[in-house]
């Protein structure tokens, strides 16, 4: 794996992720990080088709490596991803996608469908009223007192480190099919994705309604 950074238009540089080789007839992939607001975590999912072909990920801006500030947009997260297509020399790619990736990623396939010649989404993406059944069926995921606490770090404007990762953990253990360890999961990430751009995610999450 090869791991590099790639400087922008506007000068903020993203860092990036290449594993694989470039096979004969197998385009390459591109994955998409979910959030929005927290770094890229697909490394084991890359590893699995990496031997198959070229695959590269990315940290979105404002995110891990990739540091920056300012006002998010769709068209432009749209605009870095075509420009992460040009750096890597590529003119048609697979996007693969999860979460709010999935929307990311199909964003630019509206954008720019002729650099995709394929389109994986995983856990997506959010269309139509998806927040309130999604929510509905989080909270049916969660015990009582699980929801309680997490209602009460939520209504905390500025959490220490040890709620932070509690209150992370709570908000992502539904995202686990396996109840007996959904919790340690959510554990694990809640340890290793932070810190979560909260201002990303909420000027993200408004464009897409």
């Amino acid at each position: 794996m090869t791991a590099g950074m790639i400087e922008l238009d506007d000068g903020a540089q993203l860092r990036t992720w290449t594993a694989g080789s470039a096979a004969r007839q197998r385009l390459p992939v591109v994955m998409v990080h979910g959030g929005p607001g927290v770094r890229d975590y697909l490394a084991p999912v890359a590893g699995i088709i990496s031997d198959l072909c070229l695959v590269h990920r990315y940290d979105q801006r404002g995110t891990g490596g990739s540091c920056w500030e300012g006002e998010h947009t769709i068209a432009r997260h749209v605009h870095d991803l075509a420009w992460l297509l040009d750096a890597w020399g590529h003119d048609r790619v697979v996007l693969v996608g999860h979460s709010f990736g999935t929307n990311l990623a199909s964003y630019f396939l509206l954008a720019h469908p002729g650099c995709v010649a394929g389109l994986v989404q995983i856990a997506g993406p959010f269309l139509d009223r998806w927040r309130e059944a999604d929510r509905a069926a989080q909270r049916a995921r969660r015990s009582n007192e699980q929801q309680a606490r997490l209602d009460e770090l939520d209504a905390i404007g500025s959490r220490a480190e040890a709620e932070e990762i509690e209150y992370l953990t709570l908000s992502w253990l539904t995202d686990h099919c396996d109840r007996e360890r959904a919790w340690d999961w959510a554990l694990a990430s809640a340890r290793t994705l932070r810190p979560v751009n909260y201002a990303m995610n909420a000027q993200l999450s408004a464009a897409q309604k």
